[in-house]
């Protein structure tokens, strides 16, 4: 088990949380990506769901390392 990465759900943020911060942060989010876009030479653009079910979300990545 020393092995292993172990994520509780209890060690994340949901999505449906995320809006109604207040306070700018990082957060952990454990999330499945679905799909993913190339948008542009700079971005890509993922559609993530995570375990609370309510639909999918869209998220803008670069693509540069800096």
């Amino acid at each position: 088990m020393n092995e292993n990465t172990v994520i509780h759900k209890s060690n994340y943020t949901p999505l449906r949380d995320v809006r109604a911060m207040t306070e700018k942060r990082d957060i952990d989010l454990l999330v499945k990506i679905m799909r993913v876009f190339e948008r542009d030479e700079i971005n890509y653009e993922l559609k993530i769901k995570d375990l609370s079910g309510d639909g999918s979300w869209i998220l803008t990545v670069n693509k540069l390392k800096f």
